[in-house]
This record gives C-alpha cells, structure tokens and sequence, in this order.
C-alpha cells in the first residue's frame, strides 16, 4: 500500500535504526509517531487491559476463580497490559527473552501504566516470567512446542503458532505434568497461526 519498508538485518539494533529513522523524517518536516516492536508501549497494551476486564467478567458468568493467567510474552505489550489489568496473577512464557530482560520490559510499561490513578494498584503486582521454553531463540522451534502444538490440536481442535502461544502452552503442559498448576489457568491464546504455513 505505498509504505516505504527499511529491513533492519538480524543482529544489528532495532532501536538505533528507529531512531535514525525518526530523525531523519523529523528533519524532513514530518510529524513521527513510532510504535514499537510489537506494539509494546503503553498505549499498545490497553488492548490487553480491556482483555483482562473481559476474562474476569467471564470468568465470574462461568462460577470460575482462575489461579493464574498465563501468555505468551515476547515484546511484552501482551502481559503488561494483563498485569494492569486484573490483580489475577499473569505468568508470562517469554519466547525470546532472558527473565531479567523480560521482566524489566514488562515492568518498564506497567511502571508507567502505575502513573494514572486508574492503574495504580498494579504497582504492587508481581511480574512473573519464565524463560524455560525459549530453546534456541526467537522463532526457533523446540520439540515442547511441536508435541504441545500438536496435543492441543488434536484434543480441543484449536491451533497454536510455532513462535509465541506453541511455546507458552510447551509450559503449560510442561507445569500441568509437573503438579505445578493448582486451580483454574486461563491460557491467553494470541493469534499467530498463519506462522504455521511459514
């Protein structure tokens, strides 16, 4: 549709190219305004706010009181905006980063959201991560996601993609196995399946 695209290649840094790209159309005379890597701001995770309103009012219509809700989280956008949403404790599956990255890019948002009155009680909500799934990288198939892919396929007709919601649900079952998961989960399903044909 017109949009001129600039490929960042694998390995050099994302931010660095964005912001050379914002100064050199604001010294064109162009208003910017950027949205990040997945649209992880702040703004990006009201969505996700709006979703977590959703699950409780749902959850409380089917007699249920979840656990925990657990995600995907990649650029983060997704369980910040959980996490500020609903005082339901949010395990994120990173699919990329290490749990200190992960954890500070999740609070980083939510620390922000923590700045309008509306959002405050999140501020003493525990961000919680775990990178155990992660395998090889971003987008990198492990043999957890495949089997949990293909489980949850097979038993509840529902398809996962291989990058974010196959290896957050690789933990889920992983967690299940493990007797770790008491009570009532809610799994976050975000989308993705075209990656399946990729």
């Amino acid at each position: 549709v017109g949009a001129a695209i600039r490929r960042v290649p694998p390995g050099e840094d994302v931010e660095a190219a964005i912001a050379e790209m914002v100064e050199e159309r604001e010294a064109a005379g162009e208003k910017v305004f950027v949205i990040p890597v997945g649209g992880s701001n702040l703004v990006g995770a009201l969505g996700y706010v709006e979703a977590a309103k959703e699950i409780e009012r749902q959850a409380e219509a089917a007699g249920l009181s979840p656990e925990r809700i657990v995600t995907a989280s990649g650029s983060s956008g997704t369980q910040a905006g959980l996490v500020l949403g609903t005082a339901i404790p949010v395990l994120g599956i990173s699919v990329a980063a290490s749990n200190e990255e992960l954890t500070a890019k999740v609070k980083a948002i939510v620390d922000e959201g923590c700045r309008y009155p509306r959002f405050s009680a999140a501020a003493e909500r525990p961000i919680r991560v775990d990178d155990g799934f992660v395998g090889k990288g971003y987008g990198q198939p492990t043999e957890e996601m495949l089997e949990a892919l293909s489980l949850v396929a097979r038993l509840e007709g529902i398809f996962l993609d291989p990058v974010y919601s196959g290896k957050a649900m690789a933990g889920v079952v992983h967690m299940a196995r493990a007797g770790r998961l008491p009570g009532a989960t809610v799994f976050v399903h975000t989308g993705g399946m075209p990656a399946i044909f990729a």
